[in-house]
C-alpha cells in the first residue's frame, strides 16, 4: 500500500441533508409562551391550578399517613420499606409542586 492508497480509504464520507438520512427531528409539541393567547393561557393556568390543588392533597395525605404496625421481625422491615416508599413520593411531589407552582406563576406574569 503507498500513501496516495491511505488517502484515498481516509477520505471525508458525503455528507446528506438530515432529511435523507433516515433521522427525525423532533420539535416539542407545548406551545410556547409567547405563541398563546389569552383565552389558551387562562385555561393552562386553570388547569395547572387544579394540579397543584390536587398535588398539596395527596401530599397531605401522605404526610398524615402512618406506616401499618405488624408484629415479629417483619414488623421492622415493612416499617422501613413503607416510610421509603412514603419518602420518596413525599420528595417527587414536593418537587412537582415547586415545578408547577413555577410555571403557574410564569403564566400569571405573563397576562399582566
Amino acid at each position: 500500500m503507498t500513501n496516495m492508497d491511505l488517502v484515498e480509504e481516509n477520505k471525508p464520507l458525503e455528507t446528506k441533508p438530515r432529511s435523507q438520512t433516515g433521522y427525525k427531528t423532533y420539535r416539542s409539541t407545548k406551545p410556547s409562551f409567547s405563541t398563546l393567547s389569552g383565552a389558551d393561557t387562562t385555561s393552562i393556568i386553570q388547569d395547572k391550578e387544579k394540579t397543584i390543588l390536587n398535588l398539596r392533597k395527596k401530599l397531605t395525605y401522605l404526610q398524615g399517613n402512618q406506616p401499618i404496625q405488624k408484629s415479629g421481625m417483619m414488623a421492622e422491615e415493612n416499617k422501613t420499606n413503607l416510610f421509603y416508599h412514603t419518602d420518596k413520593e413525599l420528595a417527587d411531589l414536593r418537587k412537582l409542586l415547586v415545578r408547577q407552582t413555577i410555571e403557574n406563576q410564569k403564566l400569571n406574569d405573563l397576562l399582566k
